[in-house]
């Protein structure tokens, strides 16, 4: 089904979404506030204390992977810039964490926002181990590149209207804003902020198909897409991995051919999980072809 997102966000916000929103708004908003006078009187502040630095590892302050997904950075003072760049990361978080908590619940958001925060987090500590003079990173950059691209695949035919005007379906909405991405942190040298692009596109990715069971838009994804579908339904589904007898394998691609009934039982699954948008095309027709055979 394709739809048109011409509104400026979901019909109703999740408490979760609200309750993350004002949490890092809060923290980011005192912090900026109260640092100037923090060092100036008792020599620390908070952005030092919640951003991700290299006291991670040489102070063990052990909270820094989780607490630098709440505060963005400041550079020490309340700024127009940062009043910005606030409003835009938290509007994406609004408008497209609110589907996604809709359609999986609040246990898998949470999954998916500090799985990607914290990973990246831990990714970024050898090179903080290697240059401990680096200035440090707060925001959360990964957890929201996660939500977008899952937000886009559970999207991907439907189309947003870019700066109100310009209709974009999702699909070239999200090769475009992690192209873009890309681009910018290549020509500013911006190894950190490289990681936190490419760590959360790949979480993002492997959230939506080898845990929610959806597929790319891209056909030469798709492959790829498919395999890490089905290691998900094998995971989840222990009984999968049993031999059940002797399988038929098909000639050309090497591979085990499944029963009409085998599929349609794994095709109900996936749809009750995810819905009926995540199957893929080659899905879709062999549905469609055993539908026909049952009517004659």
């Amino acid at each position: 089904m394709k739809t048109t997102f011409g509104t400026m966000g979901p019909a109703s916000t999740p408490n979760l979404i609200r309750q993350l929103i004002t949490a890092i708004c809060g923290v980011t908003l005192v912090a900026a506030f109260l640092d100037p006078l923090l060092l100036k009187y008792a020599g620390f502040g908070l952005q030092s204390l919640l951003s991700l630095s290299a006291q991670s590892i040489y102070s063990l302050f052990l909270w820094q992977p989780f607490s630098y997904l709440f505060v963005l950075q400041s550079m020490g003072t309340l700024s127009f810039g940062l009043i910005i760049s606030l409003f835009f990361q938290m509007f994406i978080l609004w408008m497209m964490g609110s589907h996604i908590v809709d359609r999986f619940g609040s246990w898998s958001f949470i999954k998916l926002y500090f799985g990607a925060g914290i990973c990246a987090a831990l990714l970024t500590l050898p090179i903080y181990a290697s240059s401990p003079f680096m200035s440090p990173y707060a925001g959360p950059t990964a957890s929201l590149y996660a939500i977008f691209v899952v937000w886009a695949l559970m999207h991907q035919d439907s189309q947003i209207l870019l700066f109100f005007i310009i209709p974009v379906k999702t699909k070239w909405l999200l090769v475009g804003g992690l192209g873009a991405s890309l681009l910018v942190f290549i020509s500013n040298e911006s190894v950190l902020s490289l990681i936190m692009l490419i760590t959360g596109t790949l979480f993002g990715y492997l959230f939506a198909t080898f845990f929610k069971g959806f597929s790319s838009p891209y056909p030469f994804m798709s492959k790829i897409d498919q395999f890490f579908i089905d290691l998900g339904d094998r995971v989840r589904s222990p009984d999968r991995w049993r031999r059940k007898g002797p399988k038929i394998f098909d000639f050309k691609t090497g591979e085990p051919v499944e029963s009409d009934e085998e599929f349609l039982d794994r095709i109900l699954s996936k749809i009750s999980k995810s819905g009926k948008e995540s199957l893929t095309k080659k899905e879709k027709t062999r549905l469609d072809e055993i539908s026909l055979k049952k009517k004659k």
